[in-house]
């Protein structure tokens, strides 16, 4: 885990409410890329594939977790944009 300075997702979509901004779109895919590569790292307990590469080439995310304990896996049933964290 690292610091985020910028403060938590959900206040950032609180403060474009109140001043009646939209988000830039440049933001909205930084995030969302985020998100879903830590969803990944989260599901198959390995790093998502750089973008742009062969996915066909790459091994299958299952096998890396094959004879590996349980404990690598992480289950996050609370996710909410106050529990992303905004890092500038």
């Amino acid at each position: 885990m690292e610091y985020c300075g910028g403060g938590d997702l959900g206040s950032v979509i609180k403060d474009l409410k109140r001043t009646g901004e939209f988000a830039k779109e440049e933001f909205v895919w930084r995030i969302l890329s985020q998100l879903v590569t830590a969803l990944y790292r989260c599901h198959y307990g390995i790093d998502a594939p750089e973008p742009g590469s062969d996915l066909h080439r790459q091994k299958d995310p299952r096998t890396a977790l094959k004879g590996k304990s349980q404990s690598v896996m992480i289950l996050h049933r609370d996710l909410k944009p106050e529990n992303s964290g905004f890092c500038s």
